[in-house]
């Protein structure tokens, strides 16, 4: 009951910190510094076995290339049953994204989903469009040493201290928005920018 009082408390604390700007804004749920040409900053918290972030992924793709938009796309693998492989297809997307394939392999795993696993990374891998710079070799062992697991814990522990609960959760300048709110919220977000 303790813990329960304390994380609700702190994502109030958080919200508000984040609302009235007084600790780092938007900048706060970013694992990077966003570009300082930046006027909006989008996170969203995804889990590779959701069908809901797949559908979201499509949304997503509408905002990601809007001229100063900062979009950052992290993990909260939930722990749920049915979802045990969303920490390793994490990892997996962090290894592609390493070598900047990080949206063909985002596609790639929402198109799969029910195949998640090292042996799905690896095909995914030697598809046509991971031609080119891709480094196949060092993919297969970024993922079989899970290079990125770390990262993507600490995304899951920063999912819970915002109070995220449930995946896709996005937010607009630090301000949980609804996934059907999203491209309105953004809009707004730019014309309170622009003022």
């Amino acid at each position: 009951m303790l813990r329960k009082i304390l994380t609700i408390n702190l994502g109030l604390i958080l919200s508000s910190c984040l609302i009235l700007s007084s600790c780092g804004s938007s900048k706060f749920l970013s694992r990077e510094n966003p570009p300082p040409e930046t006027k909006v900053v989008v996170v969203e918290f995804s889990d590779f076995n959701c069908p809901a972030c797949r559908s979201a992924s499509e949304l997503a793709g509408k905002i990601k290339n809007i001229p100063n938009l900062y979009f950052e796309f992290r993990h909260f693998p939930l722990p749920l049953r049915g979802h045990e492989s969303s920490k390793i297809a994490a990892n997996a997307f962090e290894c592609a994204r390493e070598q900047n394939f990080g949206d063909e392999m985002e596609t790639a795993l929402f198109a799969d989903q029910s195949r998640l696993g090292e042996k799905l990374f690896l095909e995914i891998a030697e598809q046509s469009h991971f031609a080119g710079n891709f480094d196949a070799e060092k993919f297969a062992k970024c993922v079989a040493e899970g290079n990125f697991e770390k990262l993507v814990e600490r995304d899951a522990q920063a999912a819970l201290n915002f109070g995220v609960n449930a995946t896709p959760t996005f937010f607009v300048n630090g301000v949980k928005t609804p996934r059907d709110e999203l491209l309105e919220a953004v809009r707004q977000a730019f014309e309170k920018a622009t003022r």
